[in-house]
């Protein structure tokens, strides 16, 4: 339950980081620094959320609560990896777009 809580936290803090990526999108161009630094959060967290449950699991089960079931998302992992590689992504359009800004 306590691991539970704490992924739906980091859950949370995922989409209100979506949230904003999306709201800055709608007032102009997406490729902002803010933006980046959003996304990397995102997978960051992303990553985080399986490393905890899997983190919290071991130690319930070291201090004898046998009822935790050991397990890791594969799925969670890799999806926080392509979020941070498209902050790459979004890293460049930015350059871009300062080159852009520059020429006009």
């Amino acid at each position: 339950l306590l691991g539970g809580c704490a992924a739906l936290v980091l859950m949370a803090l995922m989409f209100r980081n979506l949230y904003h990526v999306l709201a800055s999108a709608e007032t102009g161009s997406p490729f902002q620094p803010a933006n980046v630094q959003r996304l990397e959060r995102i997978g960051w967290l992303a990553i985080a959320v399986p490393v905890f449950t899997l983190v919290l699991s071991v130690v319930f089960r070291l201090l004898g609560v046998d009822e935790v079931e050991l397990s890791f998302s594969l799925t969670d992992l890799i999806m926080g990896v392509l979020v941070l590689i498209l902050s790459r992504f979004f890293a460049y359009g930015v350059s871009l777009q300062n080159d852009v800004d520059g020429m006009v």
